[in-house]
């Protein structure tokens, strides 16, 4: 992941390399707008990861308007990646 603080106040622009679409894209990378914290520079998230450079994580979002896709950051949509989840996102989100 890639992060740029030049978004909007409080949100974050993060460019990922995608590793695997569940659902929704095919792109080999994809800008997403997330929520920063105090320092502006990461995106608290679910689990306690991070937007970070080189963090592995399962990202689900939505797309806005003529804007960046967003990532959801609350109750687990956007997580640390581990194999079990990717797993059972993968059988629940079949294309």
């Amino acid at each position: 992941a890639a992060v740029d603080d030049g978004a909007a106040p409080g949100r974050i622009q993060v460019t990922f390399t995608v590793h695997q679409w569940f659902r929704g894209g095919t792109a080999d990378q994809v800008t997403v707008t997330a929520y920063a914290t105090a320092t502006g520079r990461t995106s608290e998230i679910a689990d306690r990861a991070t937007f970070r450079p080189g963090t592995r994580l399962l990202v689900s979002g939505a797309t806005q308007p003529a804007a960046p896709p967003i990532a959801w950051s609350g109750c687990g949509f956007t997580r640390p990646y581990d194999q079990a989840t990717a797993a059972t996102w993968q059988s629940t989100l079949k294309r």
